[in-house]
């Protein structure tokens, strides 16, 4: 109608030539001001979608259409300017039109958006009138965390989500997400911002990870295999290093299926490093190369694949993260390197006689030309070897093997409902220096318990891990892996 008001008006359809009538079945007008979008279901039937009028500002028509011979006219115009920031004029895309069937009829506009894609039907009338998917709207929500290691002491933090729903996008529009740590240990902190928008261009989705950093590194023992370790010294913070991080990284994400994608991504690092005692990286090969204030970009890749059915505390599923990052010799780059790493998981359930899971699982990396003594690959802490502190081995080239059994011991009825149980591990690792010839591994064993709630969304664990001249324990807020 104009720029404060559209009209809608559904007739019926008297043949395939006329379908104006002065009998409307409906007729609503709409008021732009607090209208962001209009949604018109065709249903079955042959149906004709008509819009026309040219005006400067409009909510964005949606008309999906159902089975039968339909035809979608857009004779309208929003006027626009290219990219909302140029002075070229450009008609805006606010009309959108769903239906694919192979004899439908689409006559395009200037603003015109057509899409063709084959959905499901719905199973049953509660699916098909009231799906669960959420299509409008936004939600929040915030998970708090809590935890304990022998490293970083007592950890406190929380995560804030920020939902979007919209029209087809599943499972949600965006997801943003603040997440934020403290270690009373080393008085340090991690804050991370991780954005997710999904189908930005076609299926493809953009991914945003921001981080700042105190806890990346908070003691540095040497480069090699072969690293002693004296918990008098470590006491009295003679591995100290006090390192700061920003990392920004961009990417955009192409899914293959929904639990298979390949993301691509730029990225740019700072780092400022300080080693207590500057000693410790006489053995690492490129020198001091890593202290002081550093700055890096590059590109990245990773492949995911994610059939694990639950997050935070997995029973079934496979997990396959393949990553790799290149360094351009920019900026404070002394020369280009590349650094690749895996992931690979396995959830078996199976029951004897209780509730069992095996969670089994292979990583590691290596790291080809000269680089930073932080970027080199580790082994130690609660993302591998859980015996030995946080990232006590570092090398061009690291593995570690994992084993774990959970088991479910009983249901616990009280307050809460939700599972105890407890679990054993197994699990060993090393790296490989290039100036170093070594044959040891790492091992590491240990026990502990663990309490579920709420569909598994809380998870609570203690373990206990013991090695060869180390031992350590964990207090989380989720199974380690």
């Amino acid at each position: 109608m104009n720029n404060e008001q559209t009209s809608v008006k559904i007739f019926p359809l008297i043949n395939q030539n006329d379908f104006v009538s002065e009998d409307s079945y409906f007729h609503k007008v709409f008021d732009n001001g607090i209208t962001d979008e209009i949604r018109i279901y065709l249903l079955d039937g042959d149906d004709y979608a008509f819009i026309k009028g040219e005006v400067d500002t409009s909510p964005l028509i949606r008309i999906i259409g159902g089975e039968g011979k339909d035809t979608f006219i857009d004779e309208s115009k929003v006027n626009g300017y290219f990219l909302s920031i140029t002075p070229f004029k450009k008609a805006e895309a606010k009309t959108e039109f769903y239906d694919c069937d192979d004899e439908t009829i689409f006559l395009k506009g200037s603003g015109t958006n057509i899409n063709t894609e084959r959905l499901t039907n719905p199973i049953n009338n509660n699916e098909k009138y009231e799906p669960t998917q959420k299509d409008r709207g936004h939600s929040w929500g915030f998970l708090p965390e809590a935890g304990y290691s022998t490293t970083d002491g007592v950890i406190i933090g929380g995560m804030f989500d920020l939902f979007s729903y919209n029209f087809r996008k599943v499972p949600y529009e965006y997801l943003q997400r603040l997440r934020f740590i403290y270690a009373f240990l080393p008085k340090s902190y991690k804050l991370e911002y991780f954005g997710e928008f999904i189908d930005v261009l076609g299926s493809t989705d953009l991914v945003i990870d921001i981080v700042n950093s105190e806890l990346s590194f908070t003691n540095y023992f040497g480069f090699g295999n072969e690293n002693a370790f004296d918990r008098y010294l470590y006491r009295d913070k003679y591995y100290w290093l006090e390192q700061k991080l920003v990392f920004i990284n961009p990417q955009i994400r192409y899914n293959f299926d929904e639990k298979t994608s390949l993301s691509l991504g730029f990225f740019y690092e700072f780092n400022n490093s300080k080693l207590r005692n500057e000693e410790l990286i006489d053995s690492f090969p490129h020198n001091n190369y890593g202290i002081g204030n550093l700055q890096h970009a590059g590109l990245n890749f990773k492949f995911l694949f994610d059939s694990r059915e639950h997050e935070f505390y997995p029973k079934a599923g496979r997990y396959i993260n393949i990553s790799g990052s290149y360094f351009n010799e920019l900026l404070d780059t002394r020369d280009n390197y590349l650094r690749a790493e895996f992931d690979f998981r396995n959830y078996i359930p199976f029951k004897l006689p209780f509730e069992t899971t095996l969670a089994l699982r292979s990583s590691g990396g290596k790291v080809w030309g000269k680089f930073p003594f932080y970027h080199a690959m580790f082994i130690g802490g609660e993302e591998n070897v859980r015996a030995y502190t946080r990232k006590r081995f570092s090398g061009d080239t690291s593995i570690s093997l994992q084993s774990e059994v959970r088991v479910k011991l009983l249901k616990n009825k009280i307050l809460v409902k939700g599972d105890l149980g407890m679990h054993l591990f197994a699990e060993t690792g090393r790296v490989f220096a290039a100036n170093q010839i070594s044959d040891n591994w790492h091992p590491s064993f240990g026990v502990g318990i663990w309490a579920s709630s709420v569909n598994r969304i809380f998870v609570f664990s203690l373990t206990y891990a013991y090695g060869t001249d180390e031992q350590n324990i964990y207090f989380d807020t989720r199974m380690v892996f």
